[in-house]
């Protein structure tokens, strides 16, 4: 439910032209949510990358020890 309110907050935060004002913020356009998601997705895909190197062929080869 936190997690709920707080969505809902952040975009009234972003969207409501009241709260632009008092914020002096202003709406995040298409284009800059398509590089937010494409950069989120690859960040992801790396990390993803990252962990299966170290489960999959680091570890078993004895170059780097579980954490």
């Amino acid at each position: 439910m936190g997690s709920g309110i707080m969505i809902v907050l952040q975009l009234l935060y972003t969207y409501a032209p009241f709260m632009n004002k008092i914020f002096q913020s202003a709406p995040i356009s298409g284009r800059d949510w398509v590089i937010i998601i494409v950069m989120a997705l690859a960040v992801y895909g790396i990390i993803g990358m990252e962990k299966w190197l170290r489960q999959n062929i680091l570890i078993k080869h004895g170059v780097n020890k579980p954490i």
